[in-house]
């Protein structure tokens, strides 16, 4: 038994990442995926309206008029200040590993697979990407970074964590991101600090493979090779543009037929 949970939050004039977040829970429902399913959001108004077994949605406390950068941030937040709720879920279940997943990506096939072992943190390594980017830099010193230069960092968009240590986890997270703001990045992402967190932890890491969690708008634009992917994540893109993309993956794969049959459904 496992948990995932995602975070949705949106202005009162658009719903693209509660729109995603629909679409990746109900992913998830469909690989089978063995756990529930927490979706934490923005507004009064469910996503779903209909319930299903293994699926609870809570609203978040947003601030109101939040837009562009602070937007961002709010939810950036919320990964790890939704830390008690989720914890007291996995508890409740009996859930070994808790996964995070951002609202721009798409399960294509069962991940309990990929928290099987023995390891409490599990990360996902950028391919193509540098430290000494800003998304990551920041509260790197100089020497780290000339130490760091020719390894991959740290996507923080998907991680898993053994339930055990999960608050300890988050909790030093949030001590990083919340502390003192760095010189090299005053307004450091919370990917910067996952980083830095993931490189002071002394807990056991556990990379996933690169096929596992793929970036089809980003890197990784052969169909051929993100279909066969366990997650995508769509990054590189505007909201609607992932959207679209997400929506027109979720339709193939989980909706495709050599008869056509839901295509002849649409057009009775």
């Amino acid at each position: 038994m496992q948990l995932a949970y995602t975070i949705a939050i949106d202005t009162p004039e658009a719903g693209g990442n509660r729109l995603m977040a629909k679409m990746l829970s109900m992913s998830l429902l469909r690989s089978q995926f063995d756990g529930d399913v927490l979706i934490f959001r923005s507004g009064e108004v469910p996503i779903f309206h209909l319930p299903r077994v293994g699926l609870y949605e809570y609203e978040l406390p947003v601030r109101d008029g939040l837009a562009g950068r602070a937007m961002a941030e709010e939810a950036w937040s919320w990964k790890y200040r939704v830390a008690d709720r989720v914890e007291q879920h996995a508890r409740a279940v009996g859930a070994e590993k808790i996964l995070y997943l951002d609202s721009d990506i798409l399960c294509l096939r069962n991940p309990d697979h990929l928290l099987e072992g023995d390891w409490e943190i599990g990360t996902v390594l950028e391919r193509g990407r540098s430290y000494a980017e800003r998304f990551y830099s920041a509260y790197l010193t100089d020497e780290e970074l000339r130490r760091l230069s020719g390894r991959p960092p740290v996507n923080a968009g998907t991680f898993a964590v053994r339930t055990d240590c999960y608050r300890e986890v988050m909790t030093a997270w949030q001590a990083i991101h919340e502390g003192p703001p760095p010189e090299r990045n005053p307004r450091p992402c919370d990917q910067c600090a996952w980083n830095r967190m993931v490189l002071d932890t002394t807990l056991k890491l556990r990379s996933f493979e690169p096929e596992s969690v793929m970036f089809p708008l980003n890197k990784d634009f052969d169909y051929r090779r993100y279909r066969d992917a366990t997650f995508v994540h769509a990054l590189g893109d505007g909201i609607e543009g992932k959207a679209k993309f997400l929506f027109g993956l979720y339709m193939s794969t989980y909706f495709f037929d050599e008869a056509g049959t839901m295509l002849h459904l649409l057009d009775m």
